[in-house]
């Protein structure tokens, strides 16, 4: 299927303007737009906030409430400059889709709830990684678990872009071959393809790299050997130092994000941070 819509979510502290700068330069790629939400608390959430307060006054509310309204002016006013300052259109320039755009929306609810709805109907969700907070946000798993669309993590910092060297860690099962039919446009507009594989999985590379020609994906083959150091070290350690610009892997566990069930490759990701972008579909 092809990628037209990538979803950013937004809220206090989620992103940063390189996660839309990584959005945007794939968008301008593959001739998708971006759907930027920004994600405000409703009365509830921030009657929550208050903590051991019973009952917090309408005053109390108010304050909170008037935080919030002032964090989405800020992100909006933040939003409209990077817009204006890539020559970004605001909307929907023709039927086509030919000219990106980002488009500026606001959702009321938990970040985890509006990643869900609005991650189902795009075609993959971008969010920064990790999270200034350090803890492992129930977004990421909603996106990755639940939305049933591919995930990419982005590093506070990206000095390439994206599309100069996609690394695919493959092993032939369920899950990367989800990862790599998320990734096709990706993969086509890529200026260099590398298919990495260990010893373990001698000759499955073979058949992907012969699958991906008939995308007109001319991809090169590397496999390494594990040895003594971890599965999931050794594939990002390799793939950064293959000059990986994007990691594309399966996310292989059969619980949540925060469950203690992660496969390796998987845990060893979200326990070290890598840095380049990864692109991971379940």
């Amino acid at each position: 299927m092809a990628m037209r819509s990538i979803l950013v979510p937004w809220w206090a502290g989620s992103t940063s303007l390189s996660t839309l700068d990584m959005a945007l330069a794939i968008a301008r790629r593959v001739e998708a737009h971006l759907d930027v939400v920004f994600v405000t608390p409703s009365l509830t959430d921030l009657a929550s906030t208050i903590g051991s307060i019973a009952n917090p006054s309408p005053a109390i509310l108010r304050k909170i409430e008037q935080s919030a309204h002032e964090a989405e002016t800020m992100a909006r006013a933040s939003f409209d400059v990077w817009r204006t300052s890539n020559d970004l259109p605001g909307h929907m320039v023709d039927m086509q889709l030919r000219v990106p755009f980002a488009q500026w929306s606001t959702r009321e609810g938990l970040p985890e709830q509006v990643v869900l709805r609005r991650g189902r109907l795009t075609d993959m969700t971008v969010l920064r990684f990790p999270q200034p907070s350090g803890a492992l946000d129930n977004s990421i798993d909603a996106a990755l678990f639940e939305s049933g669309h591919p995930l990419l993590l982005v590093p506070a910092h990206v000095n390439r872009p994206p599309l100069d060297h996609v690394v695919v860690a493959w092993n032939g099962s369920l899950y990367a071959t989800r990862a790599v039919v998320g990734a096709i446009d990706l993969l086509r507009s890529a200026e260099r393809v590398t298919v990495l594989t260990t010893s373990d999985f001698d000759g499955v590379d073979l058949d992907l790299l012969n699958g991906l020609t008939w995308h007109g994906i001319e991809a090169a083959r590397h496999q390494i050997d594990v040895g003594a150091v971890t599965l999931g070290a050794t594939l990002l350690q390799e793939a950064v130092t293959l000059g990986a610009s994007l990691l594309v892997m399966g996310a292989f566990t059969h619980s949540r994000v925060s469950a203690a069930s992660l496969g390796g490759v998987t845990k060893h990701l979200f326990t070290n941070p890598p840095e380049i972008p990864v692109m991971l579909a379940h």
